[in-house]
């Protein structure tokens, strides 16, 4: 398993929205997006 798939499992598994993640780790929605869809993620 890479990051965006435990980061998907996890979240889904907890009951969290993908919104509720990006509040609570300070990055966009995109940046999440990117992760699960395991995109490269620039980080500045």
């Amino acid at each position: 398993m890479n990051l965006g798939s435990n980061l998907f499992q996890s979240r889904k598994k907890v009951g969290l929205s993908q919104e509720t993640v990006t509040e609570k780790l300070g990055v966009s929605r995109q940046a999440i997006g990117k992760i699960i869809n395991n995109n490269k993620l620039e980080l500045i």
